[in-house]
């Protein structure tokens, strides 16, 4: 026997012969050593032959590269850590960072039975860390490995194993030229059958003779060597009378599937795989590769098939628009993958692994009637797709090998859908009549007569009475229920066309058998749409089929040219909208799905519509697939808040803590058109006095109504004033060198904060107020008085000025200033406009007026809040619901009137008289609408900068709108602090309802209108803060996604990593859950070696205060003699830390980082070393004096070993100490010692 530190080598197992040859060194190329029983022991002791057609000596060397300017350097324990099936207890490890080989039958056959240590991977002369460059060529060799070793149960990985017992783990040792210990030149080295021998026996990647560590070449020998290990000998060609014409099948072809056997020379071949043929010991003894690997004598076998085989057992993709992955695992392996769709084109797309695909795709698309409809299988590409057209659907996707020998591997898979283009989506005919949306239009024409955005659909034609004007679409599938959304206006004289005539009216219909019969939807009254008005209507619940066709029809009219009506901006909705996404396990917690992190299983995603960070009863759910993905399908239009429900002994990864946005980035604003409407506006303000006596408040009571007193006392939002945002007002004009708002620090008549002006109604700059009711409205949002404070005191003030002097004013002015809006909101930062301003007119459903509704969802789109007050004529319309315009078009928020305090009683212009008053109570002149009022604020009465430097008291929902525009802007302020990002309008609007307090109309108003009993809202500041900072904290894992009909949205993804059990660094300065004996310390960079993580770090050495050994065994609870055992001689003192008790589950792991630290003369053989305890499971030794090491330029020590991981996997449950400790060997007059870091136990 030949032995070792405990390892053997059995040379009874060896012919005289071939020991007389391995111990002359002589050994040749083609000599394999034999066992007495005449099995192959080990072969491929030899170099492989040419790459490139060159042997590997000659090989072309690249040179090093000086990537100083752009490749960092890496420390060696910044290996990346990999790993291509966790789960398999079969590990083959690449050992990148340099290795120390001892008592192997290396060591004895060729270096007298020494140890020979073999640097790191480099592809420069710096062994000593790792290039960028390094890491990357690092990561594409692993990949390319753990591609040929896919369809097994083995584990490629970087994470060394802590067993190399037999059929356990195989080291791959990557480094280093073979000239160094072995002599020949060659690229690899293997022991035949080695896996199946007991102890760390590696084989060997020498990177200095594979074109200096060219990726693909280290990894085709690398699979190679590994491949020899579990059995395998060269896969050769002979010819015709059985002569060996190839030791190593070159193999044939070219390009993309020109292929080599891994087992022959495969550097020279794009696609390298197993094989079946010929060995190396004889033309008729042919060697099944695959089976060989995956014998029961090498014990791990195939993979198990991810997907099943048949259309009854295949996996069922929950969305036409999916994308999945697999393995093929042997070349009779079928994956089949079933998803329905409504029809369309199918765009399949099937590709293989990024880097060394091993696998010849095939797939085929089956129906559920069992038709195989298309098959794709190129001859000169690995990869597949398949376009088809289909009729709406189940389907079958089968995915298959080619079928050739050793074509199985990984592949993605992907699919998109074109919806069939004969079924109606909408039409906004901007260009013209979509064709392909329409059955037929009876006297329907694009034409831009009604003014508007752009054409629209304009009806007129045809014979008295006849009802030959109608618009009839394509077939609709609203089997998921829907909505269909439409703009409608009928002709008058001010509007472009002809007055429709009362009873002339358009009724909306549907079919549900191809036209033949009809049922109505909804009759729209030609006097009640004389502008144009947005119309949603639900599909009814008769309609909600497969296969309905919906009809606009004027049922009469007076003649060709009479009665005119137009359609625009048409929206189906049929609730088929999705969102799709994977929820994986992020081992490395950087949020990016790597190879080998797999999806999640059965986690919960739901839609979190109250965005209160929590599942709700109600509230939309669904569980992940085997493979991590979700998806919600049958959604309209909308926005979503998508959430996942983070398990047990897991936090989140992605997204991050600011909250992730789908389709809500404004990255310009939308096409505006214009129109100069001269309809007249009005402000919505009065001065009043009260009925008792005069009012002069010296307080501001509206403050401390909505709460932003407390908002602005509470540290929370300190700094939350408006800086940095502007704030735009349109309105009469602004006292503009009013103190209110700011000094005059450059003395040109101007206040600092205001930093625009202009006067939009005269065409000039100068935007003086004359009435008082602009100056007012601008000091509610951004006075910066201390008793008169606006809402947002630092904000910067721009005022439009859209009234003449004498109070005349009209929509033209206010679409210029809205188009200034637009175009400057970049370079002020704007974050709300405010308009003061109405038509006088009452509206119960939203409306798009006067040409500014595409300037308001232009602003929209760019999350800019604008701001509209309600109107003040609740009294004049006989108390019926409903606002005034701009404040009931979609994209405004539409501000009530409350009074602020018990102020007395007053009476009203309009008629509406309050004959007392109190804090909450809605003010009877303001209008309101269940539907259409998003807030309340205060609005009587309200002080604030009237012309001339002086104040002015107003009321009216004028005051109450610009209470909510200033608070737009602090809200903007702390979304992007806290957020990292704006607000929507929408999610503004939502924020300020669910935070706001509820009033009710009714409960205590004292007045002469007759009050709706409904509740509404009344902003509340620092609640909404509140909201705010709840979405960046518990509601951070929130996606908002705004979805579109009809739309899918993609990657709206979830990463999460497991939680450690134990998690034992020294982050607390101390050694808290530590025990300690001996000479130990807490440091921060002791002997410039800094922590790997945070600040501290743990010092053990065998310093004056170090215990004896028998002190440190009974300290450790192991056994006397067993430090002795440990090393190569008397152990005589040393010190340790131990952890306080932790309770593991079988399987879980432990991992610490270390670096030994010594003093010692290594040539002297006063082996101290490094250990690590854990009772009754390890004892083991991490390093000694016989390490690798480097010099450190100060410090107590002068060598190192560099941090290293040393990682545990526990194959019991129960309860541990670990222990990690350093030792004095043979004499204790010189230090050794141990740096210790991030002890963590996960699962």
């Amino acid at each position: 026997m030949l032995t070792k530190n405990n390892s053997i080598v059995d040379s009874t197992n060896y012919s005289t012969a071939a020991l007389e040859e391995l111990e002359s060194g002589l050994l040749s190329e083609n000599t394999s050593l034999i066992r007495r029983s005449g099995s192959e022991v080990h072969a491929s002791i030899r170099y492989d032959p040419a790459y490139f057609s060159l042997p590997i000596n000659q090989l072309p060397v690249i040179a090093p590269v000086n990537n100083s300017a752009t490749d960092s350097v890496q420390p060696l324990n910044s290996l990346p850590l990999l790993s291509s099936n966790p789960n398999a207890t079969a590990k083959i490890f690449l050992d990148f960072d340099g290795s120390v080989t001892s008592g192997t039958a290396w060591n004895f056959l060729y270096n007298n039975g020494s140890d020979f240590i073999t640097p790191a991977y480099s592809l420069d002369a710096d062994t000593s860390s790792f290039s960028t460059t390094e890491l990357d060529a690092i990561t594409e060799i692993w990949q390319r490995v753990a591609e040929d070793f896919a369809p097994f149960n083995v584990d490629i990985t970087t994470i060394e194993p802590t067993n190399f017992s037999a059929t356990e783990a195989l080291r791959v040792v990557i480094g280093g030229s073979s000239q160094d210990w072995y002599g020949s030149a060659a690229g690899g080295l293997a022991f035949v059958d080695s896996w199946r021998w007991d102890g760390d026996t590696p084989v060997f990647v020498f990177e200095d003779n594979l074109a200096n560590g060219d990726p693909k070449a280290t990894a085709e020998a690398s699979s190679h060597e590994v491949g020899h290990a579990l059995g395998l000998e060269h896969q050769s060609t002979y010819d015709a009378a059985g002569n060996k014409t190839n030791e190593y099948n070159p193999g044939s072809g070219i390009g993309e599937t020109g292929w080599a056997p891994i087992m022959g020379v495969s550097y020279n071949q794009d696609l390298t795989t197993w094989h079946s043929g010929p060995n190396s010991s004889g033309g008729n003894n042919f060697q099944d590769d695959m089976s060989i690997i995956a014998s029961t004598e090498n014990g791990f076998g195939y993979r198990i098939d991810d997907h099943g085989n048949t259309n009854a057992t295949a996996t069922v993709l929950s969305s036409p628009n999916f994308s999945s992955s697999g393995i093929i695992e042997q070349m009779s392996d079928v994956d089949v993958f079933a998803f329905t769709t409504n029809g369309g084109t199918l765009n399949l797309n099937l590709d293989v692994a990024q880097v060394g695909p091993n696998l010849d795709l095939v797939a085929e698309l089956w129906d559920s009637d069992g038709n195989l409809l298309a098959t794709d299988n190129p001859i000169d590409q690995l990869t597949a797709s398949i376009n088809a057209s289909v009729a709406a659907g189940t389907y079958y996707l089968h995915v298959k090998s080619n079928g050739e020998y050793g074509r199985v591997g990984t592949y993605t898979l992907s699919n998109s859908v074109i919806p069939q283009s004969s079924s109606f989506t909408g039409d906004n005919f901007d260009s013209g009549i979509d064709n392909s949306q329409w059955s037929d239009i009876g006297n329907g024409s694009v034409s831009t007569n009604f003014g508007g955005s752009g054409n629209s659909l304009y009806f007129s034609g045809g014979s008295i009475a006849d009802s030959s004007r109608y618009a009839v679409t394509n077939a609709i599938d609203f089997s998921n229920g829907g909505s269909i959304s439409f703009d409608l206006i009928f002709g008058n004289s001010s509007n472009g066309g002809e007055n429709a005539d009362p009873g002339e009216d358009v009724v909306l219909e549907y079919s549900l058998d191809a036209d033949s019969n009809w049922n109505t939807i909804n009759t729209y009254d030609t006097e009640a749409y004389t502008s144009w008005t947005t119309i949603t209507e639900a599909i009814p619940l008769a309609a909600q089929t497969s296969d309905i066709t919906l009809r606009w029809r004027q049922e009469t009219h007076s003649g060709s040219n009479f009665d005119n009506w137009g359609l625009d901006n048409i929206v189906a909705d049929t609730n088929n909208a999705q969102i799709q996404g994977i929820v994986w396990d992020d081992q490395n917690s950087d949020g990016i799905q790597d190879i080998g992190e797999l999806g999640l299983a059965n986690w919960t995603v739901y839609l979190d519509q109250n965005q209160n960070g929590e599942l709700d009863a109600g509230e939309t759910s669904t569980t992940t697939d085997a493979n991590g993905n979700y998806l919600f399908s049958g959604l309209a239009g909308g926005t979503y808040y998508v959430a996942q429900v983070v398990q047990s002994g897991w936090e989140r990864t992605n997204p991050s803590s600011t909250i992730s946005t789908a389709n809500l980035l404004p990255a310009e604003a939308l096409p505006v058109f214009t129109t100069n409407s001269d309809i007249p506006i009005y402000t919505l303000g009065e001065i009043v006095p009260t009925s008792g006596n005069d009012i002069t408040p010296q307080t501001n009571d509206s403050g401390s109504l909505v709460n932003i007193d407390d908002f602005r006392a509470d540290t929370r939002f300190a700094g939350i004033d408006g800086s940095g945002f502007a704030t735009v007002i349109l309105d009469s004009g602004i006292d503009l060198n009013h103190a209110f708002f700011g000094p005059d620090s450059d003395n040109n008549g101007i206040a600092d904060r205001i930093v625009y002006s202009y006067d939009f109604a005269d065409g000039d700059t100068d935007a003086s107020d004359v009435s008082g009711h602009g100056s007012n409205v601008s000091s509610i949002v951004a006075s910066s008085d201390s008793t008169y404070t606006g809402m947002a005191p630092g904000a910067d003030i721009i005022h439009l000025k859209v009234f003449e002097d004498s109070g005349a004013g009209n929509f033209s002015y206010v679409e210029q200033a809205l188009q200034w809006v637009i175009n400057n909101a970049a370079t002020y930062n704007i974050a709300s406009v405010n308009m003061s301003l109405g038509d006088s007119g009452n509206y119960n459903t939203p409306q798009a007026l006067y040409g500014i509704a595409d300037e308001m969802a232009a602003l929209a789109a760019l999350d800019i809040a604008v701001v509209s007050a309600a109107g003040n004529d609740f009294a004049s319309f006989n108390s019926v619901q409903g606002v005034s315009y701009p404040a009931a078009d979609p994209n405004s928020l539409a501000v009530g009137a409350v009074f602020d305090a018990n102020v007395g009683s007053f009476s009203y212009n309009s008629g509406a008289i309050a004959f007392s008053s109190d804090a909450d109570q809605i003010t009877p002149f303001s209008q309101r609408h269940q539907d259409l009022t998003d807030i309340f604020a205060p609005g009587a009465p309200i002080t604030g900068a009237g012309p001339n430097g002086g104040t002015v008291t107003q009321h009216g929902t004028s005051q109450a709108a610009p209470h909510i525009a200033g608070i737009a802007v602090l809200a903007q302020q702390l979304a992007v602090q806290e957020l990292g990002r704006r607000l929507t309008v929408t999610e503004l609007s939502d924020l300020l309802n669910s935070t706001g307090v509820t009033i009710n109309d009714g409960d205590d108003e004292d007045d002469n209108t007759i009050n709706t009993g409904l509740d509404f809202q009344r902003v509340d500041v620092l609640a909404l803060g509140e909201a705010i900072l709840n979405l960046a904290g518990s509601n951070s894992d929130t996606y908002t996604v705004n979805l579109n009909p009809g739309e899918t949205v993609g990657d709206i993804n979830f990463s999460n990593q497991q939680i450690p059990i134990v998690s034992a660094g020294f982050e607390a300065g101390d050694f808290t859950n530590w025990n300690v004996i001996g000479d130990t310390s807490i440091e921060t960079t002791a002997v410039d070696s800094n922590p790997t993580e945070g600040t501290y770090e743990a010092l053990v050495t065998t310093g004056s205060n170090a215990v004896s050994d028998a002190d440190l065994e009974a300290f450790l609870g192991i056994n006397p003699g067993d430090l002795d055992a440990l090393g190569n001689s008397d152990a005589i003192a040393g010190s340790a830390i131990q952890s306080t008790s932790i309770t593991v589950a079988a399987g879980d792991q432990l991992s610490f980082d270390w670096n030994f630290l010594t003093n010692e003369d290594i040539s002297t053989g006063n082996n101290d070393f490094g250990f690590v305890s854990i009772t009754s499971e390890y004892l083991g030794e991490l390093a000694d004096t016989t390490s690798e090491f480097s010099s450190l330029a100060s410090g107590s020590f002068g060598l190192e070993t560099g941090y290293s991981t040393f990682t545990h996997e526990f194959t019991t449950a129960g309860t541990f100490t670990v222990g990690i400790g350093v030792v004095d060997v043979v004499n204790n007059s010189v230090d050794s010692a141990l740096l210790v870091d991030s002890l963590v136990i996960s699962s």
